[in-house]
């Protein structure tokens, strides 16, 4: 299991969790909840307790890209 670990634009904090099977659980600052999966492809699928959507990639030495649908950017990195 590996921390999760973004910021937004504004530098607010999120963390989280990448769990067994893909797995992913992330909280906001307000600690509302977003819950997903991690695709064979590295793509991330998230939803929260709105129901919105948010979508990105882990990249090369894990790096986190997210972005929601409103198009606001959220950036971080795993941690083992």
């Amino acid at each position: 299991m590996a921390k999760i670990e973004l910021y937004d634009n504004d530098g607010h904090y999120y963390y989280g969790k990448l769990k067994d099977g893909g797995k992913i659980d992330i909280y906001d600052p307000q600690n509302n909840y977003w819950y997903g999966k991690l695709k064979d492809n590295g793509k991330i699928d998230l939803y929260d307790h709105q129901n919105r959507y948010y979508y990105g990639k882990i990249k090369d030495g894990g790096k986190i890209e997210l972005y929601d649908d409103k198009g606001n950017h959220y950036y971080g990195k795993l941690k083992e």
